[in-house]
């Protein structure tokens, strides 16, 4: 599964994270296979946490956004 960087910071009205930081470009970029909608990935932030979440195109701002799955969520020890 892909994993790309979240800035949790950075979510919509609806708790989808907007994927257009620094970070979660240069994975997403680095990604081996090509994005699509509905794909599943994996949102991290460094030494903190990791959850799954579903891939969208926001097709008007022309970014990725994906919506966490909470029930996935793992902290770091």
């Amino acid at each position: 599964m892909i994993r790309i960087f979240a800035d949790f910071n950075c979510q919509d009205e609806d708790g989808s994270v907007r994927l257009s930081v620094d970070g979660s470009l240069e994975d997403i970029h680095r990604a081996i296979v090509p994005l699509r909608d509905g794909m599943r990935v994996v949102l991290y932030v460094p030494d903190e946490l990791q959850v799954q979440a579903d891939l969208k195109f926001d097709k008007n701002r022309e970014i990725w956004t994906a919506k966490p799955d909470f029930n996935t969520l793992r902290h770091y020890r």
